[in-house]
């Protein structure tokens, strides 16, 4: 599977992931591995370094947890069919965050 597909999977189970759990734009990394058991790590990591160098996703300085950002929602509204994108909506009860620049994020 090429990485900016796999990356694309990643994102929208990453979003369906946050909606399940009632969490607000934080997953812990290991999670996203477990989403993925036939895939190699190494796959997974070069492809949330594709979506984080794309601002589509943030990630600790240590990668344990990442970050979906607003822009990382709106690019999903380009390619995931809407009848899917109900899955992937914000919950009412979360807010904007503004995730600082420097300290660890990215």
């Amino acid at each position: 599977m090429e990485i900016r597909n796999l990356a694309k999977n990643i994102l929208y189970r990453i979003c369906t992931e946050l909606v399940r759990r009632g969490q607000c734009d934080v997953l812990e990394i290991d999670v996203v591995h477990r989403m993925f058991p036939d895939i190699p790590s190494k796959n997974i990591n070069e492809s949330v370094s594709w979506l984080v160098a794309r601002g589509w996703l943030r990630t600790e300085e240590h990668r344990s947890r990442v970050h979906l950002t607003e822009s990382g929602r709106s690019a999903m509204d380009t390619w995931v069919p809407s009848s899917l994108q109900q899955d992937c909506f914000k919950p009412e009860r979360c807010h904007r965050k503004q995730w600082p620049h420097k300290g660890g994020l990215r």
